[in-house]
């Protein structure tokens, strides 16, 4: 009986997981399904991908330009994402 409060409050103490962290879980599944070089590439689309992402942030607020006017914005040619054979 100690043994199962003990659990039960230790699953209580655990923060409650957002959508970030659900969709984190998601992602690495479909990644470990892949072999080892396509995970490799898809990772590092990954990667840039975020990098543009929170560069475009700093630009935005560094210039203080709207959003669709920025340059490279989201909606740019600049930022499609190469597909690998």
């Amino acid at each position: 009986m100690e043994e199962a409060y003990r659990i039960l409050r230790k699953m209580c103490e655990r923060p409650a997981k957002d959508e970030c962290s659900l969709y984190a879980e998601l992602l690495a599944k479909k990644l470990r399904a892949l072999d080892d070089n396509k995970r490799e590439i898809v990772m590092h689309e990954i990667s840039d991908l975020l990098f543009r992402a929170k560069m475009q942030n700093q630009n935005i607020r560094s210039l203080a330009l709207p959003y669709s006017s920025a340059p490279g914005g989201l909606h740019s040619n600049a930022h499609n994402v190469e597909t690998y054979p």
